[in-house]
């Protein structure tokens, strides 16, 4: 069992995850650092941290284990493009499903559309249009995650007003990498009578 000295600005998220490592079999001790035997404590460790630290399991660990064509929702025989996807995408899809084809364009017929959004100015301006070409098929829109390391002014929220405004449904969210997440839309069906 690990012995951990929990820092953390905010006293109630401190709690939840002293709990979480405590559940994880962890010696746990946090609070605020206010006494100076406490200061000198911090100061010490981070002139000696540990050989082997400590690293939390992702949020996402357990979603980690699908394939990214299943998270894509990418089927057997599906034409697939790929719009603005970064450089070597392809290998980080992995294995199709059978018949399933990849294009960097939008000719012809498409199931399933990826659109990797560079910038805000970009989703205003070519939203409405993807909306139009859709069909009966489906888009992802994705951005860049804030923690990816490369500045984007794009967001969830921003994605999802775009694609509504646009005429379309959001009904999933994923983490398509450590860089790159994404919201899918499709067309809204009008209510029956």
């Amino acid at each position: 069992m690990s012995r951990i000295r929990l820092i953390h600005w905010n006293a109630a998220e401190a709690e939840e995850r002293a709990a979480r490592l405590a559940s994880a079999g962890h010696d746990v001790e946090h609070g605020e650092l206010r006494d100076s035997s406490s200061l000198r404590a911090l100061r010490r460790a981070v002139a000696r941290p540990p050989a082997e630290p400590v690293v939390p399991r992702s949020t996402l660990a357990g979603y980690s284990g699908t394939p990214l064509p299943r998270k894509l929702g990418i089927k057997p025989g599906a034409a697939v493009a790929l719009l603005g996807a970064p450089r070597g995408f392809e290998r980080t899809l992995g294995a199709l499903p059978a018949g399933a084809r990849l294009r960097r364009e939008l000719r012809g017929r498409h199931d399933l559309t990826l659109w990797f959004v560079p910038a805000r100015a970009d989703l205003a301006r070519r939203v409405a249009s993807l909306a139009g070409r859709l069909g009966a098929g489906r888009l992802w829109i994705c951005w860049r995650k804030q923690t990816s390391g490369t500045a984007t002014d794009v967001n969830e929220r921003l994605v999802r007003e775009a694609g509504l405004a646009a005429g379309l449904v959001d009904y999933k969210i994923a983490a398509l990498d450590g860089t790159w997440s994404g919201l899918l839309f499709t067309r809204r069906t009008r209510s029956r009578r």
